[in-house]
């Protein structure tokens, strides 16, 4: 069941197509009793009712959801405020450990998750890299909001997140993906004053909060970069009212990008109304407990990955004897009882029991697909995986374009003898 109150908008700076119903109709001069209004309001109804679909019910997913038996979560906050701040706000007071954990205990139920909590020393090399890379931003473009200058300093995430990837090896022990354990590191800086991270796309210097438009942290391939500061954590000075000794810290913002590298989106991925669902991967909610949406798609998707591993398993070894043939369809089919009564939780042992069956009969340990976190390092900094792709499918499209570019041609040509008209 999903419910939407038509009459009510999300929040203020919402898009315009998420507008209150009455809003549109106004805007747009609808009559709701004439044919056109009653077709309009029809697709108007169908749009949320496909945003609904794509954002709850069909997630896509931002990574593959690699089924371990174990998750391994390890937190490194790097502090790099000046001394003063750190005295005022000590850096382990930013982040809540037992929080975290829990969330994804309760994501992943069936499996053990263990968060490991680190305040590393910021080498001289990683300070300096940071220092090169900051920018102090006065742009009244980025702005647009709030229709007055954005004033904030921003660090350039693409060195420090190649430095990370690099000297990866300082921080991790094992591989991303080792055994039966997936490992996910976190790396969450905390800069003095009100400084973030940021990407940089063509002229535009920005940063992606929805309230101030911060860029507070990505879950990048291998690894996840977040960045908080002074101002985040002594929040409640500069609001109204004041609530003095209270801010944000990294907790929920872990807890959001770690989820991404589970393999969960946005719930305002087709449409910004699914924020107000309970779930800390939304961006207006702040939840620390994933939501039934949460649990149902990655669950979901768990045991459809078991499922089919399974099946390609035994198909790669037809001489599996009928007995052991037997014994995994009984627990296939007991997945399959509890799948289709969306008992995602239940119906992983049963699964599990099916897969690990069919790898002794086969003699296979592997069988589960490679996710992403599989590859080296030094691959990943040294092949870029798209280049290939991007030039074949450049050479393929270009008769396309130049026939798009033709046909814009004649298209503008027509608009401009129209208005001359």
């Amino acid at each position: 069941m999903w419910f939407v109150d038509l009459s009510a908008g999300p929040v203020f700076n919402s898009q315009w197509e998420d507008l209150p119903l009455q809003v549109a109709v106004g805007d747009n001069k609808i009559d709701l009793t004439s044919d056109f209004g009653h077709h309009w309001l029809t697709d108007y109804v169908g749009d949320y009712v496909s945003q609904a679909t794509y954002n709850f019910i069909a997630q896509s997913f931002v990574y593959y959801p690699q089924y371990a038996k174990n998750y391994q979560i390890d937190v490194f906050v790097m502090d790099d405020r000046n001394q003063t701040d750190k005295a005022a706000i000590p850096i382990q007071r930013t982040v809540n450990k037992d929080l975290i954990q829990a969330a994804f205990r309760d994501l992943v139920p069936y499996s053990q998750v263990t968060v490991n909590l680190n305040f590393p020393t910021i080498t001289p090399e990683l300070d300096q890299l940071i220092k090169s890379n900051y920018k102090y931003t006065d742009s009244f473009m980025s702005g647009f909001v709030f229709a007055s200058p954005q004033r904030y300093g921003v660090v350039n995430v693409k060195p420090a997140y190649n430095y990370m990837l690099s000297h990866l090896s300082q921080f991790e022990s094992q591989p991303f993906f080792s055994g039966d354990t997936m490992t996910v590191p976190v790396f969450a800086f905390a800069f003095s004053g009100q400084t973030y991270f940021t990407d940089t796309y063509k002229w535009s210097i920005g940063k992606y909060d929805w309230e101030n438009d911060a860029l507070l942290g990505e879950a990048l391939p291998k690894l996840v970069m977040i960045s908080y500061n002074q101002w985040e954590f002594t929040r409640g000075n500069w609001i109204i009212p004041q609530q003095h000794g209270k801010g944000e810290g990294f907790t929920e913002t872990i807890i959001h990008e770690t989820g991404h590298e589970f393999g969960l989106m946005h719930p305002h991925q087709y449409g910004s109304i699914g924020d107000f669902i309970s779930s800390p991967m939304g961006y207006f909610t702040n939840d620390y407990a994933f939501g039934q949406i949460d649990k149902d798609s990655i669950q979901r998707a768990h045991v459809d990955e078991l499922y089919m591993a399974t099946e390609r398993l035994l198909a790669q070894s037809p001489g599996v004897s009928s007995s052991i043939l037997s014994q995994v369809n009984a627990d296939l089919a007991q997945a399959e009882a509890w799948y289709e009564q969306m008992n995602y939780t239940a119906a992983i042992p049963p699964v599990l029991a099916a897969f690990h069956l069919a790898q002794q009969a086969t003699g296979n340990s592997a069988g589960l697909p490679q996710s992403s976190f599989e590859f080296s390092t030094a691959q990943f900094l040294t092949t870029p995986p798209t280049t290939m792709q991007q030039s074949a499918s450049t050479t393929s499209y270009i008769p396309y374009l130049v026939i798009g570019i033709f046909v814009g041609l004649l298209g503008a040509a027509a608009i401009l003898r129209r208005k001359k008209s």
